[in-house]
């Protein structure tokens, strides 16, 4: 059975992510760092200390540093299920 979220804190001394992926589950990540991109298909996004970038499931996505910076970061990913299980009639979090 598929764990309902994870979420984890990354740092790294370099990052290069070459290649795109995805997930089947939705993600946020927090940037704790300055100076990194976040390419989500054909779109490219500079990321701040304070950047949030929210992705469905499915969405191909990259992450790139500025070369000798750090790239520090939480990644939340949830399934469909549990931003369901957390949704009330007023508040859709989907």
């Amino acid at each position: 059975m598929e764990k309902p979220y994870t979420i984890y804190r990354r740092d790294s001394a370099r990052w290069n992510m070459e290649h795109y992926h995805f997930h089947e589950q939705y993600e946020i990540l927090l940037s704790l760092s300055e100076d990194a991109d976040m390419f989500v298909t054909d779109q490219c996004y500079s990321l701040h200390r304070g950047s949030l970038i929210l992705l469905p499931p499915s969405v191909l996505h990259r992450s790139v540093a500025e070369e000798d910076r750090e790239y520090n970061r939480y990644v939340l990913r949830f399934t469909e299920g549990f931003a369901r299980g957390l949704s009330t009639t007023l508040t859709n979090l989907l």
